[in-house]
């Protein structure tokens, strides 16, 4: 919101801006100067002039941007550890109930870990932890934000945020605070220069007429000119509020602020409680912090606002700073210095040193001969004034030819050496450098006289990576203190239904549901936890020593197999190679494979006698039933055989009554046959009687033939069919009284 200005309010917080900048200012020019040394020339303006005037090259030769790289690139494959803890005063004035509150808290600790990882990792994709080193090594010193943004252009959830500050030197602070970090001064600022055409855009309704626009840049100016371009700064300006107030906590454990006990009282009768509300029984005078935000420029407030910040949102990363004073009398100030503050003289000379050795090749006198002028031929006196055209060098032996005064033969004139200290002081100033900085493993890497060990050279990085501990400490210092001050926003801004992601231990992604049935409660209040931030040196160092260490220990048998079987995950943590995470995943997934395996092998031993006891009762069993089954299959074979045999042999007994019954037929038929033949001879005037008569006759003998055939060859098949019957009857019988013998044995 856009608030008339208050010149009172406006000249303080101006007031506080430049005395901050003032304050700072040396430091801010040390931080200019010694990355523009670092990154883009190390070499200032009279150097220059001065090898302009001797026609000496402007030449540099820059080692200590490569320190910083390679201890950035070393930084950049650290993972700090953080560690989340419940306060004294959360576990005391919380308490739990039936240990189930106990799981939740730890499920409450993990899900800030993992949201905190998350948040980390998010703002390193825009290289926030890189960057922010960076500067405490180049410059010496930095700076980190805690801000919140919308997740996307269509959500109403917004999400914490921190990223590195857009230019250190464009921040300040109370100059009278004494934490690293600065969280406990009064107020904090960060400036954006911005054109004043944007600004006109941005803000149409301040008026800027009265602001006034310098071109040269001695003290603090809000506003000026850049060429022909105007511009305004606008500072975002971040204030403590202080109102004395009460603690007071309750019967039930809980503590609360005088306003906060008001609230929850209105709360209670709201809900219609029947119970009287915890009375106070303890209280306290404190102080209520509110951060304000201000948004000033030359002439006016643009904006003032009230923030849910629960700490000031600028934290200042500090490098390797020392405070001192420049005399007795003097006031106290914070004098910063980059990692390379004291190799800078060291690195100049070694600019000086190769600028020299530079400029004597390029003054070095071109190849000269010295000849007799009586020994040069006439027609080759060129040739000797330019010996680079010069191919083959021809001259006269003999004086005239009088070979009793022979002539010196032509040689080439001796150059001057490059003296030796131009040489030794470019050549000995890397090393130098490397000493003041600390750097002890390169020095003994060059040290070839010597037949150093792994574990001498290991020693010896270690030592030259400590050097970079104070600006480890330091970096942790605010990064912790920007965890903290997160960890104590979450429940202020994810105090609605959600999913949040996270990052676990191991670095696999996730997602947790909060303030939902079946979720994580984010109910707590700022102080309830602790953060604790851990980075160590040399992450590839401490990998090395992991892994010899863990090889020598292998080497015991019960070790290895320890190592084998439960550990091969993290082996491969110290492991820095391609597809190192696939090794870890496939080992985590064999792992698992082994355990369930050996688990089933556990229970099937343990249940083995179950079994094997189990196995003889139902071998037993059915031994038995089936010596039951078989008697009673045996005896039933037995009768259903006799039964078959005496139906075989009925079947038998009436095939042969219905031949008997078949053959008095046809003799009866025969019979009347013939009686008629008889008759039929008797008329023998009727020839067509007697043709019927002989047909009849014929008929007759040849069926009468056909089934005496038949009735032969049925006889002769039901005898045979008897035979075989009766004797397989015969092998039954005797096959079912032998076992009936062989059981009741």
């Amino acid at each position: 919101m856009i608030i008339p200005e208050t010149p009172d309010k406006l000249h303080k917080l101006k007031k506080a801006v430049e005395n901050s900048s003032q304050g700072f200012k040396k430091n801010y020019e040390n931080f200019t100067k010694s990355q523009k040394f670092v990154f883009v020339t190390s070499m200032d303006e009279n150097s220059e002039s001065v090898n302009e005037e001797l026609n000496r090259p402007s030449l540099e030769f820059n080692v200590i941007e490569a320190v910083i790289s390679r201890f950035c690139g070393e930084f950049a494959k650290n993972e700090p550890g953080i560690m989340i803890s419940a306060s004294d005063d959360f576990q005391s004035h919380n308490p739990q109930q039936a240990g189930q509150e106990e799981i939740d808290l730890g499920s409450l600790i993990k899900v800030l870990e993992g949201n905190l990882r998350h948040i980390r990792h998010e703002s390193n994709k825009m290289g926030t932890d890189y960057h922010t080193y960076r500067d405490q090594l180049s410059g010496g010193f930095s700076g980190l934000k805690i801000h919140t943004e919308y997740e996307s252009n269509r959500s109403r959830n917004q999400v914490l945020k921190l990223s590195r500050v857009f230019d250190p030197i464009l921040v300040g602070y109370d100059p009278l605070a004494m934490r690293p970090d600065k969280s406990d001064g009064e107020y904090c600022f960060e400036i954006f220069p911005m054109r004043k055409s944007d600004f006109e855009r941005q803000f149409p309704d301040i008026d800027i007429k009265t602001v006034r626009y310098v071109k040269s840049l001695g003290s603090f100016q809000w506003s000026y000119m850049i060429g022909q371009e105007e511009v305004i700064l606008v500072a975002d300006f971040y204030e403590k509020h202080k109102k004395k107030t009460k603690l007071y906590e309750l019967a039930d454990g809980q503590l609360m602020f005088k306003s906060e006990y008001k609230e929850f009282l209105k709360d209670w009768e709201a809900r219609g409680e029947i119970e009287l509300p915890p009375i106070v029984v303890f209280e306290r005078d404190t102080e209520e912090v509110t951060i304000i935000r201000y948004q000033i420029i030359e002439n006016a407030i643009i904006s003032e606002e009230e923030t849910d910040y629960t700490d000031l949102p600028l934290k200042f990363v500090d490098g390797n700073s020392v405070l001192r004073k420049d005399d007795l009398g003097g006031n106290t100030y914070q004098f910063t210095r980059p990692f390379l503050y004291q190799a800078m003289g060291a690195q100049m000379l070694l600019n000086f040193a190769g600028q020299c050795l530079a400029h004597e090749l390029q003054d070095m006198r071109p190849a000269q001969l010295i000849a007799a002028l009586e020994a040069i031929p006439e027609k080759y006196i060129d040739g000797y004034r330019d010996p680079k055209a010069l191919g083959t060098i021809i001259y006269n032996y003999f004086y005239k030819g009088d070979k009793q005064a022979p002539l010196p033969a032509p040689q080439h004139a001796p150059r001057p050496p490059i003296p030796a200290e131009i040489m030794n002081t470019f050549m000995n100033m890397p090393v130098v450098i490397k000493n003041i900085l600390g750097m002890t493993e390169d020095v003994m890497s060059k040290d070839r006289s010597r037949d150093l060990s792994g574990k001498a050279m290991d020693t010896g990085l270690e030592m030259s990576n400590s050097v970079v501990v104070p600006y480890l400490y330091n970096h942790d210092l605010a990064f912790e203190s920007a965890a903290q001050m997160l960890v104590d926003m979450m429940p202020l801004y994810y105090n609605t239904p959600r999913t949040l992601p996270i990052i676990t231990e191991d670095g696999k992604r996730g997602a947790v549901m909060v303030n939902q049935p079946g979720g994580v409660q984010l109910k707590y209040k700022p102080g309830d936890f602790k953060v604790k931030i851990e980075t160590t040196v040399n992450f590839s160092q401490q990998q090395r020593q992991a892994m010899q260490q863990i090889t020598s220990l292998m080497q015991v048998p019960m070790v290895g197999q320890f190592v084998s079987e439960t550990s091969i995950d993290l082996l491969f943590d110290n492991i820095d190679c391609r597809d190192s995470e696939t090794w870890r995943g496939r080992a985590e997934i064999w792992m698992q494979e082994q355990q369930k395996a050996k688990q089933a092998a556990m229970q099937q031993a343990a249940q083995q006698p179950k079994i094997e006891q189990q196995a003889i009762q139902i071998a037993a069993q059915q031994a038995q039933a089936e010596a039951q089954m078989g008697m009673a299959k045996i005896e039933q074979q037995a009768m259903s055989d006799k039964a078959k045999t005496a139906i075989e042999v009925a079947k038998l007994e009436l095939e042969r009554e219905k031949l008997r019954v078949e053959l008095a037929k046809l003799t009866a038929d025969m019979h009347v046959e013939e009686q008629k033949l008889g008759i039929e001879q008797q008329r023998a005037d009727d020839e067509r009687v007697e043709r019927i008569i002989d047909n009849t006759i014929k008929q007759s003998e040849h069926t009468h033939a056909i089934t005496g055939q038949q009735f032969e060859r049925s006889l002769k098949a039901m005898e045979s069919d008897r035979n075989h019957e009766m004797n397989k009857a015969s092998r039954e019988t005797e096959k079912l009284e032998k076992q009936t013998k062989e059981i009741s044995e």
